[in-house]
């Protein structure tokens, strides 16, 4: 049992393991200091810090210039090296892109050297850039309203700290301040002019924004088009107001909130740990009744052909109701020991500047005379793909050669769907699972789904940092309640047996075996190897037992030349194995081993790299 939940795992991690590996990037610290400047025109110099794991080229920077005159005076920093502004992207130069609403500043990197891609990365860059018409200015006061960082970032930031240095002036008392953003931000008014914003953990996709009102003499010096006549104070008071109670009533809400799930994780914590243990618990119960194998041991090896099921059908068996190129060549093989066609292989070698080359062509030889009182012993699918071949393929011609069969792909393909619907019916409809594994599975699967359901409310009801573990592991165990399914058992009867059959074949070599058997029996041998799937190499040594019989060197169904005395015909059939199977795998497209509030400030940043 353990096994096969230990595999499970390794097949889970192994299919994470590219998204884990996948190149990604984070935002460490946002440092940004504002300079106002009597003409109400902003000198910020950003400093972001990334994280990077893979190789990165460059980074991008969106800012909106709603609200705004203009941005100018941009520049790129990197370890106090300046990037230079070009119109190419090559490394260490950066370019501006203009819009109606928006400037877009993007930079390659420098060169870093060689480096594992799997590493991570920190890198610091300076963004420097000029603001003009930031500070509004109205009939009683100056208005600075401004998104330090917008809501185009699909990064969270670690840390943003903001310092914003307005003009002198002679008293800081007229100076309000207001932050909005997440709750969890800060805002406080220094000496001087200063005044600080800070936020730990920025979500992404939110803005963080400053509101700042003070006397509109500081920015004496303002241009026309940012001024107006209106009396804003009362206006904005109000509006702040309204917010900071709103604001007020949120924290209130997520306070109570928080004492609520504090209150519920003393009452309820065990419970999770209870519940997942009793989902796994559960889950070995059912496996232990309804999922243990009716297949017997992986090692176990039997010479004795499973001559009841015809090629095809064993075939379809084998694969799980599917068919590869084998159960064509398996049927083929079998019609021609039959005596239905023959097949004939014949080798030539090219030599050009003392290099030579070897190749196999194959052809298939239908045998009109049997084929025209075709018996009723032969099998619908075997009569449907003897029709194809002659009719539809040969237009009715003696031969067939594999390399017509090779280009007629579109036509094989669509005869291929219909053929084993035909193969299908002909093994009729085996249940492929016990009926009590498939209840069993989807009984533990309702239970994780319950599981995982419970854990979820336990998000709202004791929060993240408590329940998301807990969800993350039932989300993991619920699929794995399928691993309690198993084979019917007379499936599992038939697949132990192909199993065994086929492990035989493939240790032919090395299994006491008569040097002398007749050709009959290695065409029994040959016919189902091919079906189950065996390649040409593997084959090699069924044939090589009958090269030793006085008289006897080739199947009377198969034909061969190669030009060559030391080529047997051991040799001879595995070559047919893999230009026949090559040529109907190929063709058929079967495969198989044979072949809150706020949000009116100017400006808002976003950005990204790559």
């Amino acid at each position: 049992m353990l096994p096969r939940f230990v595999a499970i795992l390794c097949l889970l991690a192994i299919s994470t393991q590219p998204l884990l590996a996948k190149k990604r990037w984070a935002i460490k610290n946002v440092e940004i200091t504002a300079l106002v400047d009597s003409a109400g025109y902003m000198t910020i110099e950003e400093k972001r810090t990334y994280q990077f794991w893979g190789k990165f080229s460059y980074a991008f920077y969106d800012l909106s210039l709603a609200g705004l005159l203009d941005v100018d005076q941009v520049q790129v920093l990197e370890d106090g090296e300046t990037y230079q502004l070009s119109t190419e992207k090559t490394p260490g130069t950066f370019l501006i892109g203009r819009e109606s609403k928006k400037i877009s500043i993007r930079w390659q990197f420098r060169e870093e050297g060689d480096r594992a891609a799997d590493r991570s990365t920190i890198r610091e860059f300076t963004l420097r850039f000029r603001v003009l018409g930031a500070v509004r200015v109205h009939r009683d006061v100056a208005e600075l309203y401004y998104k330090f960082v917008g809501a185009g970032w699909d990064r969270a930031s670690e840390k943003v700290r903001v310092t914003i240095q307005l003009p002198k002036m002679n008293s800081n008392d007229d100076v309000r301040v207001w932050a909005h953003g997440p709750l969890h931000g800060h805002v406080s008014r220094q000496p001087n002019g200063i005044v600080n914003l800070s936020i730990d953990h920025l979500p992404r996709g939110e803005f963080f924004e400053a509101r700042v009102v003070f006397p509109k003499q500081a920015v004496a010096a303002a241009a026309a088009a940012v001024q107006d006549d209106r009396e804003a104070l009362p206006e904005i008071l109000q509006q702040e107001t309204q917010w900071a109670e709103a604001a007020n009533q949120k924290r209130e809400k997520a306070a109570a909130h928080e004492k609520w799930q504090a209150a519920n994780r003393e009452k309820y914590a065990s419970w999770m740990w209870l519940g997942l243990a009793a989902g796994i618990v559960f889950s070995l119960y059912m496996y232990q009744r309804y999922g243990r194998s009716l297949r017997r041991g992986q090692d176990t090896m039997s010479a004795t052909a499973p001559t009841d099921m015809p090629p095809a059908v064993a075939n379809y068996i084998l694969n799980a109701r599917q068919l590869s190129g084998g159960a064509l060549l398996a049927t083929l093989f079998d019609l021609a020991a039959r005596g239905y066609l023959q097949l004939r292989q014949e080798k030539s070698v090219s030599r050009f500047l003392g290099f030579s080359s070897t190749k196999w062509e194959g052809e298939i030889v239908f045998e009109e005379d049997k084929l025209r009182f075709a018996p009723s012993e032969l099998l619908p699918y075997e009569r449907l793909l003897l029709e194809f071949l002659r009719t539809d393929l040969a237009q009715n011609r003696r031969e067939l050669s594999f390399a017509e069969i090779t280009k007629q792909s579109s036509q094989i393909r669509r005869f291929f769907e219909k053929w084993k619907k035909a193969v299908a019916l002909q093994a009729g409809k085996p249940k492929l699972y016990d009926s009590a594994s498939v209840r069993a599975s989807l009984i533990t699967f309702a239970v994780w789904l319950l599981i995982i359901a419970a854990n979820a409310f336990g998000i709202h009801a004791l929060g993240e940092e408590n329940s998301v573990p807990f969800l993350a592991v039932s989300i993991i165990f619920a699929p794995l309640s399928f691993v309690i399914l198993r084979h019917d058992r007379e499936t599992a009867e038939k697949l132990d047996r192909l199993h065994a059959f086929r492990r035989y074949l493939k240790r032919f070599s090395r299994t006491p075996q008569n040097q002398s058997a007749p050709w009959q029996h290695v065409d029994n041998l040959l016919v189902y190897a091919t079906a189950l799937n065996l390649s040409g190499a593997q084959i090699r040594p069924l044939v090589d037992v009958i090269n030793h019989q006085p008289g006897a060197i080739a199947f009377p169904w198969f034909i061969y030349s190669s030009g060559d005395a030391a080529t047997g015909i051991s040799a001879a059939m595995a070559a047919m194995v893999d230009v026949a199977g090559t040529a109907l795998s190929s063709a058929s497209g079967s495969g198989g081993e044979a072949s809150t509030g706020g949000g009116g400030g100017a400006g808002g940043s976003g950005g990204g790299a790559g």
